[in-house]
């Protein structure tokens, strides 16, 4: 467990689901799977962007 810890990526990951844990207790629909099926739906086209800038900046 401790060698998990020292991934930086965990920690986001750990932010991440506190993050939306907060936000759910704030506004209980944020969590309905609806609307995350809209949020990523609206930021796909930015992280396909992402993407491709990343393989750019990569080679």
């Amino acid at each position: 467990m401790k060698a998990l810890l020292r991934y930086r990526e965990v920690w986001l990951l750990a932010a991440i689901v506190v993050l939306i844990g907060l936000i759910s207790t704030r506004f209980p629909g944020f969590a309905d799977p609806a609307n995350l099926r809209q949020v990523f739906n609206d930021t796909s086209i930015l992280m396909i962007l992402a993407l491709g800038q990343m393989v750019v900046i990569l080679t």
